[in-house]
């Protein structure tokens, strides 16, 4: 393995987080295992220590009752009666000369003089461990008596400290065990952990290949990372309505200019070519004129209405009084309706308030209007209404013209799109479209019904004061 792949691999953050997992796992479960050794032993430990506790009580009893000689007597008659004693036994007077000293078969080789010098220095307790393969192991406990004698007793420990060894065999095999299962929980933790951060870089690489359709694959965990994952994707959906609203609104433009710029071409070419006099210099002038306005108007509707859908549109919003809005609208178109021969009926509820953009909500109405005037026949009515529905705001538009074919209910509200009867009529087919979108982009709706022959009828919605604005 090359020395760059292990360098990868020491500072990859799988590994620091295997190392970490790993750490935690291990130190605490040694801390558990060192304790629970620790507790045993002082158990086992104790047990022992008090049957020569007891034992040292009961020869301190009779030598402060009845004096050394007693107890030396004592012990000796209750050796004679127990073929192979228990424990060791040795009294020593206040100059460390032996008094006595009994010891089971096999002790031998016990440290006397260090024995009478842990006594004399007051040491409690004392455990020495035979020297040799098999050698036997032995605890002492001392006290000086009354007398001021000094009085050691011994005990052999031998099989404890072998059960407690064969537990420290066992805690190390359950160590090399801990550090194995460590290793390996802390490998499968780090790699659960870190699988949604690879599915994020395999998504950007992806991306970064141009597959604009790639995402980044959520789990329902609902944690930080699954959060994460899910604002990625809705970037993502974001960046991508964006590209395609530019490339809409770049294939719309090079749709519709072309039309303009072709008229505007004709009129030139045709004044260069004629002889026109003054006032047919000025005509041409003003034709182009007017197609280059259609063409400013083209394109400010189109940025408009991928702004709106992008949600990129900048609003202003505000308490905005939408009966004022329909009745300043209806003064404007009052004289177009009454040249057309049309009635235009406004009519709207007191306390009509939507949280909107004023400008853009004179825009939809604007479009609505003129759409209802420009096929509605002489002697018909258009009536724009306005009432609070269930927090919201809603208008109605409606008129009694020529109404819309069933088939092109769903496609009026695209860009560009102007069915067959529409075609007679001048205008950009992007008027319905900057609706939607406006309406859309203020969390609103617009609906549409029409019978062919006797009408249409438009009601959009506006969030109410109180209500969310989009």
């Amino acid at each position: 393995m090359s020395s760059s792949l292990l360098d990868r691999i020491r500072h990859s953050t799988a590994s620091k987080l295997t190392a970490s997992y790993g750490f935690l796992y291990i130190a605490s479960s040694l801390f558990l295992f060192v304790i629970a050794y620790m507790l045993l032993a002082n158990v086992v430990r104790a047990q022992d220590q008090k049957l020569l506790t007891e034992k040292l009580n009961e020869y301190g009893y009779i030598e402060r009752t009845k004096g050394v000689g007693a107890l030396i007597e004592f012990i000796r008659r209750d050796n004679e009666e127990d073929t192979e004693p228990d424990y060791f036994v040795r009294i020593l007077d206040p100059a460390r000369r032996e008094l006595l000293t009994i010891a089971p078969p096999g002790w031998s080789a016990v440290p006397k003089e260090e024995l009478d010098t842990q006594a004399a220095e007051g040491v409690k307790w004392y455990l020495w461990e035979q020297p040799g393969l098999g050698g036997g192991v032995y605890e002492f406990s001392s006290r000086k008596l009354a007398s001021g004698a000094f009085l050691i007793v011994g005990g052999d420990v031998k099989q404890r400290e072998e059960l407690l060894a064969e537990f420290q065999r066992i805690f190390l095999g359950i160590t090399i065990t801990v550090v194995v299962i460590g290793v390996g929980v802390g490998a499968v933790l780090a790699n659960r952990t870190l699988a949604p951060i690879r599915d994020l870089i395999s998504t950007v690489n992806s991306i970064g290949r141009g597959s604009m359709a790639a995402r980044v694959p959520t789990r329902g965990t609902d944690d930080e990372l699954d959060e994460l994952a899910s604002l990625f994707n809705s970037m993502l959906e974001r960046i991508s309505l964006l590209i395609q609203g530019m490339r809409d609104a770049l294939d719309n433009v090079a749709h519709d200019l072309r039309t303009p710029l072709t008229r505007a071409k004709a009129v030139v070419e045709t004044a260069l070519q004629s002889n026109l006099s003054k006032q047919g210099l000025r005509e041409a002038l003003m034709d182009i004129a007017e197609e280059n306005e259609r063409i400013r108007t083209t394109l400010n509707t189109l940025m408009d209405i991928s702004e709106a859908e992008t949600g990129t549109m900048h609003l202003s919003l505000e308490r905005v009084d939408v009966a004022g809005l329909i009745e300043e609208s209806a003064e404007i178109y009052e004289y177009l309706a009454q040249e057309k021969g049309i009635i235009l009926v406004p009519d709207s509820s007191p306390g009509l308030y939507a949280v909107a953009d004023a400008g853009r909500v004179r825009q939809v109405l604007a479009n609505l209007l003129d759409n209802a005037l420009k096929y509605s026949k002489p002697g018909g009515q258009v009536f724009v209404t306005g009432w609070n529905e269930d927090g919201q705001v809603r208008v109605l538009v409606r008129d009694e013209g020529e109404g819309i074919p069933g088939e092109d209910i769903p496609r009026i509200f695209e860009r560009l799109y102007r069915g067959d009867k529409s075609r007679s009529h001048r205008g950009l087919g992007l008027g319905l479209s900057l609706v939607k979108a406006v309406l859309k982009a203020h969390g609103g709706d617009i609906q549409v019904t029409s019978e062919v022959g006797k009408g249409s009828e438009f009601v959009f919605s506006l969030p109410g004061v109180g209500q969310p604005a989009g």
